[in-house]
């Protein structure tokens, strides 16, 4: 049972290369595949200054995620090293290059994007709100299926350039 995410997380990760669809079954591991998404994202994003030394991911609000984040530790992005920490602040966070977000109430939610919304980070989020609230990409978890928004219009905004082929696969753009 605990092996069941496998096989649909390699076709995820094959989907975001490739193109096509992705499929998994709901399982305890989930956090372990939405890292695996938000290192394709980091993989298919450019900042305004390529990071250098590391590229920092962050985490808030979920510690499940970061568990999966840190199996992210010692790969790379771009040929730079992953670091993976916690914040606990929009402050904090503008040090990040890709910020994991998960907040219990919708106000502390747009606190945290507002903060951010001219930085150069990253910003994805599971929250229904997060879209609304202008995070730049966000999980939509469906029956046997994960896929995401992209709010084009605040990347940009923040000086992230997002790849074309990543675009193509999310649900909706804006």
């Amino acid at each position: 049972m605990a092996r069941r995410w496998i096989a649909p997380a390699r076709l995820m990760l094959l989907a975001l290369g490739l193109g096509a669809a992705a499929s998994w079954a709901e399982t305890a591991e989930e956090s372990e595949l939405k890292a695996a998404y938000i290192y394709r994202f980091a993989q298919y994003t450019t900042w305004p200054d390529p990071p250098s030394g590391e590229v920092k991911f962050c985490s808030y609000g979920q510690p499940a995620i970061d568990e999966g984040l840190r199996k992210l530790q010692g790969r790379t992005v771009q040929n730079v090293p992953i670091s993976v920490s916690r914040v606990d602040s929009p402050q904090a966070a503008k040090i990040c290059h890709v910020l994991f977000l998960h907040v219990d109430r919708r106000g502390e939610l747009a606190a945290w994007v507002a903060a951010l919304a001219l930085q150069p980070v990253l910003v994805v989020s599971d929250l229904p709100d997060a879209f609304r609230e202008k995070a730049m990409i966000v999980f939509a978890v469906e029956p046997n299926r994960v896929t995401f928004r992209i709010n084009l219009t605040q990347a940009r905004a923040s000086g992230l350039s997002l790849s074309g082929q990543m675009l193509k696969l999310a649900q909706e753009v804006r």
